[in-house]
């Protein structure tokens, strides 16, 4: 994974301050140095563009190869945003490219675990929890399209999601049905937080747990003696009608993904959807203290 390094990314501009000898290379120096417009990786024959990120952002996290439309940092944040129509044409073994399935996403992924530095294995317990902003005009908009802000992959699984917290117009922000903001609440800082246990068997559990909730009373979903190692829908709602393989390893992306409608792109605002997150947490938990079984 790549990593920020200050002396790496200012010996570019020392260089062209050094050359900068009269006016027109001062200007072409000076505007090497300016901020450059959020890259649309969806852009045929796109050039290169760095995927560093800072080193406050949780160790093990990079920007997805399948982000159309690449996060940005600023101070304490991570600002995903995304268009009608972004994709990437970037293929892997989780299946074809977004262009090709009509998703639009930006995103940052991790499939390690911060200090411990292991991969998501079956069997351990695990903290995720990050505050986000979603910006209000896409609630007014009353878009359609419902987004995912945060997905749980298993290895094995294609693009299949475990669990997912989705956002939509019309309900807000919810987890596994559950309501963690309603639309109405939108529009300032929120926290989300879920404790699990990645099971293959009954012994997995599931525990979320939004703003106040997050210091007193009650969870706001709990969930225990389930399979939590396949889709969601399949623990929490009818059989599967087919069983999924079981995963080696696990990952999770923070951030924008759309999920076509209808066969289309999802009908995001013209102007686009923006969501930043900061004070992200993903760990391994070897101690649960003050878990409520179900609810």
């Amino acid at each position: 994974m790549t990593r920020f390094s200050v002396a790496k990314n200012l010996r570019p501009a020392a260089l062209a301050i050094a050359a900068c000898f009269g006016l027109s290379a001062c200007l072409a120096a000076n505007s090497a140095l300016a901020p450059a417009s959020v890259p649309n990786l969806a852009e045929a024959d796109a050039p290169e563009v760095s995927r560093t990120t800072p080193d406050w952002l949780n160790l093990h996290f990079e920007i997805s190869d399948r982000s159309a439309r690449l996060p940005q940092f600023s101070w304490d944040q991570v600002i995903f945003h995304a268009k009608p129509g972004d994709c990437s044409k970037h293929r892997d073994a989780a299946g074809p490219s977004d262009c090709a399935t009509r998703t639009t996403r930006s995103v940052i992924a991790k499939n390690q675990i911060w200090q411990q530095e292991l991969d998501f294995k079956v069997g351990q317990r695990y903290l995720l929890t990050f505050d986000f902003w979603v910006d209000p005009d896409f609630i007014a908009s009353g878009s359609p399209a419902k987004v995912s802000l945060a997905r749980w992959y298993g290895s094995r699984l294609s693009q299949t999601p475990l669990f997912e917290v989705e956002l939509d117009a019309r309900r807000g922000v919810t987890f596994l049905g559950t309501t963690c903001v309603s639309a109405k609440d939108l529009g300032g800082w929120h926290r989300f937080s879920v404790r699990m246990r990645l099971a293959e068997d009954e012994t997995g559990f599931v525990e979320m747990r939004c703003d106040s909730a997050l210091k007193v009373g009650q969870p706001l979903l709990a969930k225990s003696n389930i399979v939590t190692t396949q889709p969601w829908h399949c623990a929490f709602g009818a059989p599967c009608r087919r069983k999924y393989p079981t995963p080696d390893q696990f990952s999770v992306e923070l951030g924008i993904i759309a999920d076509p409608v209808r066969g289309r792109f999802a009908p995001l605002p013209a102007e686009g959807l923006t969501v930043r997150m900061k004070r992200i947490e993903v760990k391994r938990l070897l101690v649960i203290i003050g878990r409520v079984e179900d609810l």
